[in-house]
């Protein structure tokens, strides 16, 4: 299983983003992109990533895979949520 910061790094190269610093052992990671920025967490065997967007609620996601993760985070920001 992949460690927090390895899901937070995947899922900044696979959306051309940038992993803010912080500590090896943090609980939760923000990954910031162009508008937007998005936390990541552990979830029960999972991972979660909370979506803050200027102007909008913030939404979370949850998934096994960092695929999973991506493919709901580019729904969102593109206008054709992913369920």
């Amino acid at each position: 299983m992949m460690r927090l910061q390895e899901v937070a790094a995947e899922l900044a190269r696979r959306m051309n983003c940038t992993v803010e610093p912080g500590p090896e052992d943090a609980a939760e990671v923000t990954v910031r992109g162009k508008g937007y920025r998005f936390v990541v967490a552990g979830f029960f065997g999972g991972w979660q990533a909370t979506l803050y967007v200027p102007d909008q609620k913030p939404v979370t996601f949850y998934g096994e895979a960092v695929e999973m993760l991506e493919y709901r985070l580019k729904g969102w920001l593109s206008g054709r949520p992913v369920e």
